[in-house]
C-alpha cells in the first residue's frame, strides 16, 4: 500500500513538473497561437 501511494505521488509530481514546463514554454513563446505563425515566417524567410 505504501509503494502504491509513493508511485501515485511520483506520477502527480511528474505531471505537475511537465505542466510547469509546458506553461513556461508557452509564456516564452507568447502563447501557442503566436508560436505557429513564427514557424511559418521562418519558412517564408528561407530563400528558395
Amino acid at each position: 500500500m505504501f509503494t502504491l501511494l509513493l508511485v501515485l505521488s511520483f506520477i502527480v509530481m511528474a505531471g505537475l513538473a511537465a505542466a510547469g514546463l509546458l506553461l513556461s514554454a508557452a509564456d516564452q513563446g507568447a502563447g501557442t497561437e503566436a508560436s505557429t505563425p513564427s514557424l511559418s515566417d521562418l519558412s517564408s524567410v528561407e530563400p528558395r
